[in-house]
């Protein structure tokens, strides 16, 4: 056996002078009993070929699952190496992990493979908490995602796969409730050998009692720290578990439902979150709050070997005929019972699911819009266009105010209350006002969705003076897309005029709204022709003119459409805009023209002189071209 001493004094460091090393969850913890120097007990299963083929030896201690079960992750077990044939000691070649049930006071079976409850053989992917000094503390992390274990009383069983004449043998360092006590945390641990092997006999029991079976190891099979200097026997193992604590609960998913009047069927799914115990039962019996809108099927059980399967619960929706009552809201309760009275499951609760069941008795239909119209004739009568019924799959209301309505393009008009159903069309009409740029509506209402067709009658025309007071029986009639105009006047040009500009029309004045900041068009429509050739300009407050731009402009321009026609783009705010107000453009304009200029004509001596003139000129280059060198 090694010497141990300063392993056992790193040990106790690290138990009692660094206190806030903790762990997630450590559920089991023996190294407090840990009793210095720390000896071992041996717990190997040698792998050395013939004539040891396979003997081994094992050591197990219990712990015990009060909880509703624990997930366990991660297992710690404190030891040394030790070599009596050869000079080296460890490292184990891997590790095997058991957990075994419990007959009595001792493990259920030898057979470790086969009949334990968990087994983990070759864990390769050990780690080695002290190989400073020379290792045999073990840290093994479980395999997958480790493994859950219900209630109940078990035994740990810790083993290294180690060759003897290569590296030795593994022991499980001794641990007690208290130091060097001999008490025991639960049972005294168990051990036991395979079969009596020669090279094995200084740790073979001195009774046959624990060759092949499980006892206890100290009180029967005499097997103990050796030299065991410092008696009692310490009856336990130093070993660790660290996981997870259960809670006993009940999972459903998801917590709510959409199902449609007699549409399909709907699942939601079952599962606990912590074991049973053998034999234990707990039954999810699901209850509708409304049979009539939606009916849930039977009963679930849940057992030892199913508790963690998710179970689902099936929803068929009805209430099919039972008019246009509107989607309809209940809830599924889930009662927990369980066959073991003051077990974890004894009390507990599951949610409740939430389900919406959808009326497929709809009489409220989509939106719909119908397109106003601006420009029209004073007391005409006006037609919408036509807008479709949609959303719908039972018979909707339709009524109408300030107007009548037709369905399908019937052309039969109705101002009374009636039904329609999804996909007619439907128009409004109304007759427009007696009065210039007035609006009428008329609101179509089906199944409480409403809107208003609206028409607005034209701007009233002008008659213009000419620029001496004289009438020329002309008119102007103005449109704006969209916009409203008001303010509409005119007046003999004046102001600061420039010299020769005639103005035909007189100064023109209209307000019109736009976009904030954006641009506004009006169409000016004269009843007499155009002149041929004209410009447009703006006059400000006082009076002074300043022509735009034909065409093109940033801040405004205007266009010659045809002989009647001229169109004034402007922007709100802009150069043009003489109203400072965001979303209103006021427009005071003259259409000028320029008087023609005159060509300058001669006299008639004016003319004799000038052709006198010419024919000096011409006489004089006839005599140049004519000279002959000598």
């Amino acid at each position: 056996m090694k010497n141990t001493f300063v392993k056992t004094i790193c040990l106790f460091l690290m138990l009692f002078l660094f206190p806030l090393t903790t762990y997630a969850d450590l559920l089991v913890n023996t190294l407090a009993g840990v009793d210095p120097p720390a000896y071992g007990v041996v717990s190997t299963n040698f792998t050395d070929d013939p004539p040891f083929n396979s003997p081994q030896t094992a050591g197990a201690d219990d712990f015990v699952i009060s909880d509703a079960g624990w997930k366990i992750t991660t297992i710690r077990a404190y030891g040394d190496y030790s070599q009596r044939f050869m000079t080296m000691e460890g490292p184990a070649d891997s590790i095997n992990v058991y957990i075994l049930g419990n007959s009595g006071e001792l493990p259920n079976s030898t057979n470790l493979s086969a009949a334990s409850i968990y087994a983990a053989e070759g864990l390769l992917s050990y780690t080695e908490l002290d190989s400073a000094n020379g290792g045999g503390d073990f840290e093994i992390t479980l395999p997958g995602d480790g493994m859950i274990l219900p209630p109940g009383t078990y035994w740990l069983v810790v083993q290294a796969n180690m060759k003897l004449y290569d590296n030795g043998q593994w022991n499980w360092t001794e641990s007690s409730l208290t130091t060097n006590s001999g008490t025991t945390n639960g049972y005294e641990s168990a051990w036991y050998q395979e079969t009596v092997q020669v090279p094995f006999r200084m740790i073979t029991p001195s009774g046959t009692g624990c060759i092949g079976a499980w006892n206890k190891r100290v009180t029967n099979c005499s097997m103990t720290r050796v030299p065991d200097t410092n008696p009692p026997a310490d009856r336990d193992f130093a070993f660790q578990i660290e996981g997870d604590v259960l809670t006993a609960g009940v999972t459903v998913t998801p917590a709510s439902l959409n199902t449609v009047e007699d549409g399909a069927a709907k699942t939601y799914a079952v599962v606990l979150t912590a074991p049973l115990s053998s034999g234990e039962t707990v039954t999810i019996t699901p209850s509708s709050g409304d049979t009539s809108e939606g009916a849930v099927s039977g009963a679930l059980t849940f057992n030892s070997s199913n508790w963690d399967v998710p179970q689902d619960v099936t929803v068929s929706p009805g209430g099919s005929g039972d008019g246009v009552d509107g989607n309809i809201n209940y809830s599924i309760t889930n009662t927990v019972t369980t066959t073991n009275t003051g077990g974890p499951y004894d009390g507990v609760t599951a949610g409740t699911v939430s389900v919406t069941n959808q009326d497929i008795d709809d009489s409220t239909p989509n939106a719909f819009t119908f397109t106003d119209q601006i420009d029209v004739a004073q007391n005409t009568l006006i037609t919408s266009d036509s807008i479709t019924v949609a959303g719908i799959n039972f018979p909707s209301a339709i009524s109408v105010t300030g107007g009548e309505y037709e369905i399908n393009g019937s052309d039969s008009w109705s101002s009374a209350a009636s039904t329609v159903n999804n996909s007619n069309t439907v128009r409004v009409r109304h007759t427009s006002s007696g009065n210039y740029v007035t609006q009428t509506n008329t609101i179509l209402t089906i199944g409480g969705v409403s809107d208003t067709f609206s028409s607005t009658t034209m701007v009233n025309p002008i008659v213009l003076d000419a620029p001496d007071g004289g009438n020329t029986g002309g008119t102007i009639t103005f449109t704006a897309s969209g916009q409203v105009l008001s303010n509409l006047s005119s007046s003999i040009a004046g102001g600061n005029r420039p010299a020769g500009l005639g103005s035909p029309y007189g100064q023109i004045f209209y307000t019109v709204t736009s976009p904030s900041g954006g641009m506004v068009t009006v169409g000016l429509n004269f009843s007499t022709a155009l002149p041929e050739a004209f410009n447009l300009y703006k006059v400000d407050e006082s009076g002074n003119y300043t022509e735009i731009p034909e065409n093109a402009g940033e801040n405004g321009f205007w266009t010659k459409v045809d002989a009647h026609n001229i169109s004034i783009t402007l922007r709100d705010n802009g150069a043009f805009d003489l109203n400072d107000t965001l979303g209103i453009v006021d427009d005071p304009i003259v259409l000028g023209t320029l008087a023609s200029t005159s060509i300058p004509t001669m006299s008639e001596w004016g003319m004799i002189i000038m052709a006198l003139a010419l024919a000096f000129v011409s006489f004089k280059m006839i005599r140049k071209n004519n000279i002959t060198a000598v």
